[in-house]
C-alpha cells in the first residue's frame, strides 16, 4: 500500500525499478514513508527502501546511481543502485542561501539538471553536473 502520497518518481533505464520518494509533510505521515521505495515496475511491489528524504529523484544515464535532491541540505546523495547505499555527497549550495532543490533530470551523455529556487530572494538558478556523478 502507499504510505504517504509520492513527491517524485525515477525509472530505471531498464524500465525494472520505480524509485518513489514521499512527501513527508503531512502531520500524522508514518516514519517509514519517510524513505525512498524501490518498487518492482512490474508488480508494483516494495523490493527495498533506502533511508533518505529526497523530494528530487533522477537515475544515471547508465543506471547504476540513484540521485536524490536534498532539498533541505542543498546536496545530491549518490546511491548504488545494486547496492542501496549511499556512496557520495555532492553539495550545491550553502544550506544558508535559501535555495531549494526539487526536481532532477537526466540528460544527453549523462548530465544531471539540478534546477533550484530560493524562497529568499525570488531566484532561480541551474546546476549542471556533467560526466559521473
Amino acid at each position: 500500500g502507499i504510505d504517504a502520497t509520492p513527491c517524485a518518481l525515477a525509472i530505471s533505464p531498464n524500465g525494472r525499478q520505480i524509485y518513489e520518494s514521499s512527501c513527508i509533510f503531512a502531520k500524522g505521515t508514518p516514519r517509514r514513508a519517510k524513505m525512498i521505495r524501490v518498487l518492482n515496475a512490474k508488480t508494483g511491489a516494495t523490493e527495498s527502501r533506502i533511508p533518505l528524504i529526497a523530494l528530487g529523484l533522477t537515475v544515471s544515464a547508465n543506471g547504476k546511481e540513484l540521485i536524490a535532491a536534498d532539498f533541505h541540505l542543498a546536496i545530491l546523495h549518490v546511491i548504488n543502485v545494486a547496492t542501496r547505499k549511499q556512496v557520495a555527497t555532492v553539495p550545491l549550495a550553502s544550506k544558508s542561501s535559501g535555495y531549494l532543490f526539487l526536481q532532477l533530470a537526466t540528460g544527453a551523455r549523462g548530465a544531471i539538471y539540478a534546477p533550484s529556487t530560493t524562497y529568499l530572494t525570488a531566484r532561480a538558478q541551474l546546476y549542471v553536473l556533467r560526466g559521473s556523478v
